[in-house]
């Protein structure tokens, strides 16, 4: 092999080493991360703190927020990258702006207040809970009403953000402190809060029997000509025992905490009225203990609902014997009597909006 061949060899393999450092792990490449950061001020040069800043750059997006003295900073990386503020109750100059790696010029945006009383976050629906803020900028006093009724000077005073972990309507006005009659309109949202369901697939109206799986001899079939609600439901037959029916892994219980529990049960064949149960199951037998109990009435979709909290079975010596919490599941069943039989207690039935939710 001659010398100028191996000579080009090494500066070939240098080159791709060159490659491979600068593509694959940014190093000398515009990839490389650089620190932008700016201040965000009212007209007066006053700081406003907590204003959202969103960064978009190398076709990725960030946010960050201004502290208590308006400033805020950022790692991006790329050429430029896009900067955009906002806050209820204000408008931003610029309305955006781009800043390029070697920009070395302070970043400034100026907020006006819109005079609007705003409600933050939008109305909507919401997960278990959320937590509600109201703004105007200037010297204004704000009032709200939860119960539906129009606010007053008399109504609540706003003074921090507040919680709600039910469906509530917020209403408020803002009245300036220095002219009573500078008065802004209503304005009003409605926070629709679902609970978080511990059921997945308890009212059936995918049409399908997913996640649920039939207990003992039971055979369980989602069924459209039955339902309590919607259009479909689940049909429960081949019963041997009080205990055979539609059972469900839960993998979120947790011990000590309370829940509220319900569920709709109908049967058609037997005695005039008959208790069912929720129950739960953690391992073997002996944990068995019932969540909700309840009297349905034969030939009518009964609701059955309480509170349970998970403390598991009471002792002999009244103390909750605690649970283990390994792969519980829960079932609905028939309550146990001496000398069970079929046309008593082993009958077909429907069930539907099965519900677990964390009580408040």
């Amino acid at each position: 092999m001659s010398k100028k061949f191996r000579v080009f060899k090494v500066a070939l393999f240098l080159v791709l080493v060159a490659t491979m450092l600068t593509g694959c792990f940014g190093i000398f490449s515009k990839d490389k991360e650089w620190t932008v950061e700016g201040v965000v001020k009212d007209k007066d040069g006053n700081p406003i703190k907590r204003a959202t800043i969103i960064l978009e750059y190398a076709k990725k997006s960030a946010t960050t927020e201004s502290d208590e003295e308006g400033k805020w900073s950022a790692k991006v990386s790329g050429d430029s990258v896009k900067i955009t503020v906002s806050k209820p109750g204000y408008e931003f100059e610029p309305a955006e702006l781009t800043v390029k790696k070697d920009d070395k010029k302070a970043i400034e945006f100026v907020g006006t207040g819109t005079g609007e009383l705003v409600i933050s976050p939008e109305a909507g629906e919401y997960v278990d809970s959320v937590t509600v803020s109201l703004y105007i900028v200037g010297n204004y006093t704000i009032f709200y009403t939860l119960d539906g009724s129009e606010p007053t000077a008399d109504s609540i005073e706003y003074k921090e953000p507040f919680t709600l972990t039910e469906t509530t309507t917020v209403k408020a006005i803002a009245i300036h402190n220095e002219d009573e009659s500078n008065t802004t309109d209503v304005v009003e949202a409605t926070f629709e809060i679902v609970k978080r369901d511990l059921v997945k697939n308890g009212d059936f109206e995918s049409g399908k029997d997913e996640f649920w799986v039939a207990r003992g001899d039971a055979i369980i079939t989602v069924d459209d000509q039955e339902a309590n609600s919607g259009k479909y439901s689940l049909h429960v037959t081949n019963r041997a025992d009080i205990a055979h029916g539609p059972q469900q892994h839960i993998d979120s219980f947790e011990e000590g905490q309370t829940y509220n529990i319900s569920f709709s049960v109908l049967y058609k064949e037997g005695p005039e009225e008959r208790r069912f149960n929720m129950s739960y199951q953690d391992g073997d037998w002996t944990t068995i203990f019932n969540l909700i109990s309840g009297v349905a009435k034969r030939g009518e979709w009964t609701t059955i609902s309480g509170t349970h909290t998970l403390v598991g079975k009471i002792g002999e010596d009244g103390e909750p014997q605690g649970v283990e919490l390994n792969d519980p599941v829960i079932f609905i069943e028939t309550s146990w009597v001496q000398n069970p039989t079929k046309e008593n207690d082993w009958m077909d039935f429907w069930v539907d909006d099965i519900s677990i939710t964390i009580a408040d």
